[in-house]
């Protein structure tokens, strides 16, 4: 069980992650969209946004503005999850302009050698 407090509200949601089933990973990626504030991530979301994006590889287009707010966030090991699930999927969802953006700018800005190769990959892809 994850547990996560979203600003929304103030009791706590408690979040079984414990699945593959692509219906469920919609439900779980559809809740998260939604109550979450993925343009200005808490620590606690950025934890639970981790787990998620994580097991997103074989779910292909599963959670793409998951995946963004992962590129958008501060944390590198998210980001890096985010890169590295793009980097399973088809190039036609990092090539897409606002993914291809945050792309960039990993490639241009982040400080980690191993993030900004993967970025640069991702572009050339």
């Amino acid at each position: 069980m994850l547990g996560l407090r979203t600003r929304s509200e103030k009791s706590k949601i408690k979040l079984r992650y414990e699945c593959s089933n692509e219906i469920e990973i919609r439900k779980i990626c559809t809740f998260v969209e939604t109550h979450l504030s993925l343009s200005n991530l808490s620590d606690d979301e950025v934890a639970c946004l981790q787990y998620i994006v994580q097991d997103l590889y074989e779910h292909e287009g599963i959670g793409l503005p998951l995946i963004q707010a992962a590129l958008r966030s501060d944390d590198g090991n998210l980001q890096y999850h985010a890169l590295s699930v793009l980097k399973e999927w088809s190039p036609s969802y990092s090539q897409q302009a606002a993914t291809r953006e945050l792309i960039e700018h990993i490639a241009v800005k982040t400080k980690d050698k191993e993030d900004r190769k993967l970025a640069k990959y991702l572009l050339k892809k």
